[in-house]
């Protein structure tokens, strides 16, 4: 097996922003070598946070089955995703399974929502979303259904889950920052359970 090189591309961040040609930047990153990009940011996220290079902006989904304004109409990116597939690129795109944007409306804990769990409980450090209710079958429907809908419709190969640390270890997410707590300290704070079936 032949390692993946892959090129990282946040959406609607900064240099992207300020208008660069993603078609441009496909071909320059074929020529380098790499083998695979990563889309990050391609669903849409709350008007606050789309313009920002913030690390959370894929954790931040306001809709899983939308393509971020940022990046133009459903064809640009299925169009995009033709491209890298035409210069030898497999495309990756990451997505949030964790939960969604507290400004998300009716997700904001106001109200209870059949998705999310309730309360406190609910509520993560991972950007300030709201935590998807794993336990429950009809939510790993709809994330799954997600998942189809981008690889069948858009072509991607395959998805990085984001903040997948903090679904498997709420707790350690609540005591520490997800990327400085060792394995041991997670194994001893316990697993979600549904989420590790999910």
């Amino acid at each position: 097996l032949k390692a993946e090189r892959i090129f990282e591309i946040h959406v609607g961040t900064g240099a992207l922003a300020a208008g660069t040609n993603l078609f441009t930047l496909l071909k320059h990153v074929s020529c380098k070598g790499y083998t695979a990009v990563l889309l990050v940011g391609v669903h849409e996220r709350p008007a606050a946070h789309a313009a920002t290079a913030s690390s959370a902006m894929s954790i931040e989904a306001v809709a899983l089955f939308a393509v971020s304004q940022d990046l133009g109409t459903p064809e640009q990116l299925k169009d995009l995703v033709r491209t890298a597939h035409t210069l030898g690129l497999r495309a990756f795109l990451s997505l949030a399974h964790g939960g969604t944007s507290s400004a998300t409306e009716g997700f904001n804990g106001t109200v209870h929502h059949p998705l999310l769990v309730s309360g406190d409980a609910g509520l993560t450090v991972v950007g300030g979303t709201r935590a998807f209710n794993l336990a429950d079958r009809e939510v790993h429907r709809y994330l799954l259904s997600s998942l189809c809908y981008w690889a069948k419709e858009f072509g991607f190969d395959g998805f990085r889950l984001e903040g997948l640390t903090c679904v498997l270890y709420p707790e350690s997410c609540r005591r520490a920052a997800a990327n400085a707590v060792r394995k041991q300290q997670l194994d001893a704070l316990g697993m979600n359970g549904p989420a590790f079936q999910y």
